[in-house]
Order: structure tokens, then sequence, then C-alpha cells
């Protein structure tokens, strides 16, 4: 017989393996148990579909006839049932039945039975999500970095630990950060830093719109007017670059102008907020017209407002609305 190791690549590519239980559940090993004695196979907590990995790797540990000479569809492996749900080695029991391929003149019909060790380890570390990529406050604003922290999620379905470092001191405008930590019970690890700016001056932007579907609609609205002139798309700015276009909206909704309430440059905003840009900040206005389309219309019908809009050199916009006025910034 052509004795020979059947490859990863043959058996994902043809072997069809069948999985069944022998036993309600593995036997977790107890201290005797001699585990070099075993083939060990690691799944990960709470996995549900193991079976083509256990497979694959009782057939890549033993030495078996040439696969030309196996019935694919015939051939099984059957297993006990694992409770993923605990760590550590589970001692299981399986078998393998070989069957002949009809083509081949070779008659087989070989089964063996074995031990495995199941190894359920966690080498997952948690998921932290922050509400946001960034924060901005003002000085001497209320602060509780808590209020940042959207959700943490393991693996292990069990909540990990969390700790929040914070060095912000609302106190002294500045640039600061929050670093979030979740550790799970096999101290796999995920730190999230948020950047935090604290300034001088505040401006309310509850009531702005710069997310959402109306900014994504007058971002592709633009984007097709701007592939139209044979130029390349649009992206949005970050979240930092959105706030800041409309802390500009909620100022020019009550003085129209390109100078900001306190007599500065308009891109001082950015500069504020610590928004990075390559290309000079470029500011349009408008509170004509009444739908989205109305407002890229009057953009676009203004050659100035039209001009930068169509700047060939720009790579982003960020945009906004504040109760019908709407500003962009593009950079």
């Amino acid at each position: 017989m052509n004795i020979k190791k059947l490859s990863n690549y043959f058996f994902a590519s043809l072997i069809a393996l069948s999985l069944t239980t022998l036993n309600p559940k593995a036997e977790v090993v107890q201290n005797e148990t001699n585990l070099n004695e075993i083939q060990t196979i690691e799944v990960e907590i709470n996995s549900i579909e193991n079976s083509e990995l256990i497979k694959s790797s009782i057939i890549n540990n033993i030495e078996t006839i040439d696969i030309n000479e196996i019935d694919l569809a015939k051939t099984t492996v059957n297993i006990d049932t694992i409770d993923t749900t605990v760590l550590g080695d589970h001692i299981v029991n399986a078998s393998i039945n070989i069957q002949s391929n009809p083509s081949s003149l070779t008659l087989i019909n070989t089964s063996q039975s074995l031990q495995l060790n199941i190894k359920v380890v966690d080498t997952i570390a948690p998921v932290v999500k922050a509400t946001q990529d960034s924060i901005v406050i003002t000085k001497d604003s209320e602060f509780n970095p808590w209020d940042y922290l959207e959700f943490t999620y393991d693996n292990s379905a069990i909540y990990p630990d969390v700790t929040i470092d914070s060095t912000v001191d609302t106190t002294t405008p500045g640039d600061y950060e929050i670093k979030i930590i979740a550790k799970d019970k096999s101290l796999n690890t995920t730190e999230v830093v948020v950047p935090v700016k604290v300034n001088n001056t505040y401006v309310d932007i509850s009531n702005v719109e710069y997310n959402g579907d109306d900014i994504q609609y007058m971002l592709d609205l633009i984007n097709e007017q701007r592939a139209a002139n044979g130029l390349h798309a649009f992206e949005l700015g970050d979240d930092l670059a959105q706030q800041a276009v409309a802390i500009r909206a909620q100022e020019a909704l009550g003085n129209v102008s390109h100078t900001r309430p306190n007599g500065s440059h308009y891109k001082t905003v950015f500069d504020e907020l610590g928004v990075s840009y390559s290309n000079h900040p470029l500011e349009i206005l408008t509170y004509a017209g009444s739908s989205v389309q109305d407002k890229l219309n009057w953009w676009m019908n203004s050659s100035g407002h039209r001009s930068i809009l169509m700047d060939a050199n720009a790579t982003k916009i960020a945009i906004a609305n504040a109760s019908g006025m709407w500003c962009a910034l593009v950079y």
C-alpha cells in the first residue's frame, strides 16, 4: 500500500467528513493524564463550530493510504461533544473510518480509534469601542471619562475588567488623552487611546447637524459634480474636522461672515481643535434654499463657491448644517 501523510491542501479541497457525537460530553482531563501521549488540538473558548479544525488535525496527524484509494464521501470521523465554555484540556474519544474508492483495485475498510486532547484556550483580546474618536471640551466644564466608553466585549462572554486612565485637566486648556483598558480573564488586553482637547471658548453645537443622512447626501452630491468634471472624490472630514465645521456653522448662523465672532480667521477653528491639514482650508456658507439640493445648487451657481468645491488640489471636506445655515470647509 502507498502510505503517506495527507496535506492540508488535499483535506481542505477534497475530503468530505461527517462529525457525529459519541458521548454526551468530553472528559475534563485530570492531573494524572499524560498529555504527551495524545494529540493536542487547540480551539478558542466559546467557539461554536470546530469540526473542520478538529477533523483536519486528525487527518494530518496520521499516516494513511494514498488519497486516490479513499472514498471521500464515505470516510467519516466521529468525536465526543466538547464543552468549549471551559478553559483547559479536555480528553475526547474519536474514531476514523476510512472507506475505499469504488474505482480502486484495493479493498479498504479500516477504522482507527484514538483519544484527543482538545485544549480550550482564549487568545483573543477584548473589543473596546469609544463613543468618539476624539473629544473636545471647554475649560472648567464637567468631564467624566466613563461617559465616552460605548461598550466592551470579550469572546469568553464574561465582561472584561475595564479601567480608564485620564490625564485631562479641565482647568487648563491643552491637549490630553484618556486610555480605556480592557483585560479578560486570560489576561488578553486591549487599550484604546482617545485624544481630548480642552478649549478656552465654548460654542454650543448640540443642535448642529454634522453627521447623518443629510451630510452624507450633500457629500454625495458634491462628489457627483466633481466626478462630472473629472475630479477625484472628496473624503469627509474626521470627527475633529466635523466638530470644527459645526462650530463655524453655528457661529455663521448669527453672523453670516467668514470672520469669527471674536474677529479671528475662520481657519482658526481647525487650529483650536487640532485638525491637521496640508491644503489651506477654504470656507463656503449658504443660507439660501430649503433642500440639500437647493443649497448645492446655490453654491454651484456662484463662481467663487463653485471654484472651491471644484478645487483639484483639495482632498477633504467638512460639512455641517445649523438650522439651515450650511457651512463647508474644503481642504
